[in-house]
């Protein structure tokens, strides 16, 4: 289950280049629009205390990600790999999985962003919805996901203010037979580093809500100005607690460090090779 979360993390991803300028001020002006990253990263090493994984990244002429290739290597030395495929077109990307779980995700698009996305094979049969302001950024994403005994609606609402996600609110009801039942999960808030958030930089900074790969390339609208500088959850929930550390190499994220609360020691570390 770790090295599918593992995959999660990941299965949301893109290129990255971080220039040593400041994100600029406080005025959203350019619409989000940051740019591309001019490096691709080809690996990432990512460092647990009960395990370490090797992700390899294969790309197409126009720079997207095609293929990515991870290899999970636990404490017992017990090894096992995940290929995940991505096909492009103007209206719809597909990406296939194989290898832990076999599934395939459908990202629908309108204006070149993904509005509806699909989920079918290992996971509950799931459709999610977004929608975006009039600046191009997410606004809203809604999941419905429907077993012979439950259904489940989750909804988040994300504020924005000045090109920064501040805030994302989360509420979820399902329904059974028994009854109704509603859970709010509390407020997240960022804050944000100077490091400017390029499209292409790998989105290890919320929970698994989007593909990284392709929120990376700009595919769920535009990113935060910035690399994010914490998240936290006002419910207290512990893994949403999260400080971010990173280090840079000639203008690159060589490495990023994830604490979570009341931490000392970063609970991954994830190292980038460029090219």
């Amino acid at each position: 289950m770790k090295h599918l979360n593992t995959f999660f993390y990941l299965c949301c991803i893109a290129l990255c280049f971080f220039t040593l300028t400041s994100c600029g001020g406080d005025e959203d002006t350019n619409g989000g629009d940051s740019g591309y990253t001019s490096k691709r990263i080809t690996s990432i090493h990512i460092g647990y205390t009960e395990s370490q994984d090797d992700i390899n990244f294969t790309y197409d002429k126009q720079g997207r990600v095609i293929e990515m290739i991870a290899n999970y290597k636990d404490k017992g030395s017990s090894i096992s790999s995940e290929i995940t495929k991505y096909t492009y077109s103007d209206t719809r990307i597909i990406k296939e999985v194989t290898g832990n779980s076999n599934y395939t995700y459908y990202y629908y698009l309108s204006n070149g962003r993904i509005v509806r996305e699909e989920r079918t094979g290992a996971h509950i049969p799931t459709v999610i919805v977004y929608t975006y302001d009039e600046r191009g950024y997410v606004s809203s994403r809604t999941l419905n996901s429907k077993t012979d005994y439950n259904n489940e609606i989750e909804t988040i609402n994300y504020t924005w203010v000045n090109g920064y996600m501040t805030e994302e609110n989360m509420t979820s009801k399902t329904t059974n037979n028994i009854g109704d039942v509603t859970t709010d999960f509390g407020k997240a808030t960022y804050t944000y580093t100077n490091i400017p958030w390029l499209k292409g930089m790998f989105s290890y900074y919320e929970e698994d809500y989007w593909d990284s790969v392709l929120r990376g390339m700009g595919y769920y609208g535009n990113l935060p100005k910035c690399l994010p500088a914490t998240n936290s959850r006002d419910n207290g929930t512990p893994y949403i607690n999260e400080t971010y550390e990173h280090s840079l190499s000639e203008g690159n994220v060589s490495s990023l460090k994830v604490y979570k609360k009341e931490r000392t020691y970063p609970s991954v570390t994830y190292t980038f090779t460029w090219q």
